[in-house]
């Protein structure tokens, strides 16, 4: 939306604009259909690599021959490519990270920059945001252990089953729920866009008739009042909830180094309703 906001990207440029030229853009389904706004409200129909047997196999396979397995960009993206669209771009949702991964490539294509040179320079320095780091390593160093079904998900050496390198504009920060609040406040009071910037987030993003609770605008799940908006995130190992009500300013974000069944959206709720 920052460059939005400076003329660099419009929400309705095809992303063909950006990407015709890259040899794997023209395999996705409906690729001459998808748009901006598509791509970052999960409406581009695009489906997502965890579901493909072939990225299971070599996720397995990669684990096994290496300790550890990591995808770059492309490769993943090309899981989505020879899959049917799920709907035609803007007819539905549907969250996909290779989608993301999609629009990553789009803005360091626009912008002729790297995506986390983008993101310190614009969004982490100036809000200084200090414990927010990229995961462009194989091994993270100072983090909490997670555990997956009992087990950690780190190994001796540091290392996790699926390297924290692939996840890149699909997730790819490793942050504390005190960042996660003063990010999210920050978005919500207007100190990273401008106001009429995140009333496009907020109201963008198609609507499922029987789902008129909410709706997912441009990078977060937006009540249907538009008075709160909120995002989870999950990691083998960890899961992260994050929540913001306008009516009463306040941020709440939660996070755990367990991946069993845990609501999270229920815990925030839990803290909303203590607090007030």
């Amino acid at each position: 939306m920052l460059l939005v906001e400076d003329g660099t990207i419009d929400l309705d440029d095809p992303a063909y604009k950006w990407l015709g030229d890259r040899y794997w853009f023209p395999q996705l389904p409906n690729a001459n259909l998808i748009r901006v706004r598509h791509l970052l409200s999960h409406s581009a129909g695009l489906d997502d690599y965890p579901g493909t047997v072939i990225f299971n196999r070599k996720m397995i396979w990669r684990t096994l021959r290496h300790g550890s397995a990591y995808f770059d960009p492309e490769e993943l993206i090309s899981f989505v490519s020879s899959r049917k669209g799920l709907f035609a771009p803007g007819e539905g949702f549907s969250y996909t990270d290779a989608g993301y991964l999609v629009l990553g490539r789009l803005i360091e294509a626009a912008t002729g920059r790297s995506y986390y040179d983008l993101l310190q320079e614009r969004i982490l320095e100036p809000l200084e945001l200090d414990s927010v780091r990229p995961q462009d390593t194989s091994v993270l160093p100072d983090i909490a252990i997670g555990y997956m079904g009992g087990g950690r998900a780190l190994k001796k050496d540091g290392r996790m089953k699926f390297d924290p390198r692939s996840e890149w504009t699909g997730g790819g920060l490793v942050t504390n729920p005190t960042m996660l609040v003063e990010f999210v406040a920050a978005l919500a009071e207007g100190r990273i866009v401008r106001p009429e910037s995140l009333a496009q987030m907020l109201d963008g993003g198609w609507r499922d008739p029987e789902q008129p609770d909410w709706h997912y605008g441009f990078g977060m799940f937006v009540a249907a009042d538009q008075r709160a908006f909120s995002h989870g995130g999950l990691w083998p190992g960890y899961r992260t909830r994050v929540m913001h009500d306008f009516d009463s300013g306040i941020t709440i974000a939660v996070q755990t180094n367990r991946d069993g069944r845990i609501d999270m959206a229920a815990v925030v709720r839990r803290i909303a309703a203590a607090i007030e």
